[in-house]
This record gives C-alpha cells, structure tokens and sequence, in this order.
C-alpha cells in the first residue's frame, strides 16, 4: 500500500535550513519508501508578515495551504487516493483520510 504525504510547516523552502531540511530529508525517505509526498512552506501558505501576528493567524493559513493543494491535485489524483489513505503532518496535527 502506499500513502500520500503531505507536510506543512511555516518555514522557508531552505533544504540547508535546519526544519526545512527535515521536511526535505523526510520527504525523500517517503519516496523512497514508494510513497508519495509533498511539502507546503511558508511562502504557499502566506499571511502576515509581522511574526506575532502570523503565529496567530498561520494555522488558519495553513488550513487554506492545504485545502487550495488538495484542490489542485484532487482532479487529478480522485481515484488514486480512494484507493489509499492520504496524511497531511502539520507541526501539532496529524491528519488521515481514507
């Protein structure tokens, strides 16, 4: 079986950076595994810019990130993920559908 994959984080889309390196390093091992996964960064999620403002507001944020990607590859995706569960991994959150 294998699993789409999708991680979030509200950090640049820096793979020499240290939590973004993490989403990249773990991004590889999925695919590695045979799995699908994709990431969200900070710059598809948006928002504010004022650091305290942004934390208030990113997850509503990255909410809205996931939904326009899930939206975008559901068209094309529909019948595959019927067929397997997908995870979204957000910093405090673990999500599963199927």
């Amino acid at each position: 079986m294998s699993l789409s994959v999708l991680l979030v984080g509200d950090y640049p889309a820096d793979p020499t950076l240290g939590s973004s390196k993490v989403f990249y390093k773990l991004q590889e091992e999925f695919v590695a595994m045979g799995h699908r996964c994709d990431i969200v960064f900070g710059d598809e999620i948006g928002g504010p810019r004022s650091r305290q403002i942004r934390q208030a507001v990113s997850p509503w944020y990255a909410a809205r990130a996931i939904a326009r990607r899930e939206a975008l590859r559901s068209w094309f995706f529909h019948r595959a993920l019927r067929r397997s569960p997908s995870f979204a991994i957000a910093p405090s959150a673990l999500r599963m559908d199927g």
